[in-house]
């Protein structure tokens, strides 16, 4: 009966040990698969950023006066477009990315007549071409378009097929078809439109993420918003969840050598960067921050800054994480710092600063 009493003693003490040993590794492949999706819906989501900024100016002319980039980043110190939309809006931090274009990613193709993206050619009489996503710009009377000379100098905007002796310009002309629920030209009324020509504005930003029980405290959602034709802007659609800080920063080419030589974390600066023409001959890189909440569950036995090696609370004083060190040519650097959650339960979280790089900006309008 002895004997007996102590093997079933081990047995219960064997499997207890496997037991717990089986929840920590459970745990373990649930930090894990969770942190792998969240990575996944992060790249595949960030590129919505990255296909705004590469298309920014897209279907802008010449004539256009306002800046077709603009960052607000919070610090309240300058008077830009991004700005005046942050006022509104109210973004996490103030920080807000404003582009304007006629692409609108999120309504690309022939649904509702609403062309984002694309250009046709025009003879003087007739398209001639139409590289519109296999949509037929001369399908419907109400599909418009912006009309531009080779040159790029807006003419108007009108519908995209004309007859003869209606259409606009007897001359070869490009044409830019519009999202007609997002394009406005009224920038009085809303800053993100443009001035002179119609053209959908495009903001990014942070805002509250309660509703989404997964996220963090003091994490947010990564928003896009586009303008609406009325007025105002339409519904903001979530791209990226639980977002705790993020930033912007602009490599450009101050003396036109063809080198950047400047990190500028505000655009327009009121110095380098003032008009469209400045954006198209020095800026030259974009850089996106963000710190994203990686995993679900809370883990104690990992600590995000000492188990990653991160600097947390220290270069860029206490509540930021040091996620970049940026240096111009002459030596100057800056810290590019985000802010974490205050709880300090934060670092028992995976957690990923990304860092993405975008260059080549084709369709800045400039001479």
């Amino acid at each position: 009966m002895i004997e007996l009493l102590i093997v079933l003693g081990l047995l219960i003490l064997l499997g207890s040990l496997l037991f717990w040993i089986l929840i920590k590794a459970f745990r373990s492949i649930s930090v894990t698969a969770g942190e792998t999706r969240a990575i996944t819906s992060l790249r595949l989501n960030i590129d919505w950023l990255i296909f705004d900024l590469k298309h920014v100016g897209f279907g802008i002319s010449l004539n256009e006066t306002s800046v077709v980039l603009a960052y607000c980043n919070g610090s309240g110190t300058v008077n830009n477009d991004a700005c005046k939309v942050a006022q509104s809006i109210k973004p996490a931090f103030g920080k807000l990315l404003l582009l304007k274009e006629t692409t609108n990613i999120a309504d690309t193709g022939c649904r509702d007549k609403d062309f984002g993206f694309g250009f046709a050619i025009w003879n003087g009489s007739a398209v001639v071409y139409n590289a519109t996503n296999g949509c037929d710009v001369c399908s419907d009377d109400n599909i418009v378009c912006v009309w531009q000379t080779t040159e790029k100098h807006y003419l108007t905007t009108y519908k995209c097929c004309p007859n003869a002796t209606e259409a606009p310009t007897n001359d070869l002309a490009v044409e830019f078809p519009i999202d007609t629920e997002s394009a406005c030209d009224n920038s009085t009324g809303n800053p993100a439109c443009c001035q002179n020509q119609n053209c959908t504005g495009i903001a990014w930003y942070l805002k509250s993420s309660s509703s989404v029980e997964s996220c963090f405290q003091q994490t947010y959602i990564f928003y896009r918003k586009t303008t609406k034709s009325t007025g105002g802007f339409q519904s903001a659609l979530p791209v990226i969840n639980c977002v705790a800080d993020w930033d912007v920063w602009f490599y450009i080419d101050t003396d036109n050598d063809g080198i950047p030589d400047t990190w500028l974390n505000e655009i327009p600066d009121g110095s380098y960067v003032t008009t469209n023409s400045d954006l198209k001959s020095k800026l030259k890189l974009v850089k996106i921050y963000m710190l994203v909440q990686a995993s679900y569950a809370l883990d104690p036995n990992y600590d995000f800054c000492k188990i990653a090696a991160k600097d947390c609370d220290n270069s860029c004083g206490i509540g930021y994480i040091l996620a970049d060190v940026l240096k111009d040519a002459d030596g100057t650097t800056h810290k590019v710092c985000l802010k974490h959650p205050d709880n300090p339960d934060w670092v028992h979280y995976r957690w990923k600063i990304v860092s993405v790089p975008v260059d080549n900006f084709p369709d800045i309008p400039a001479p």
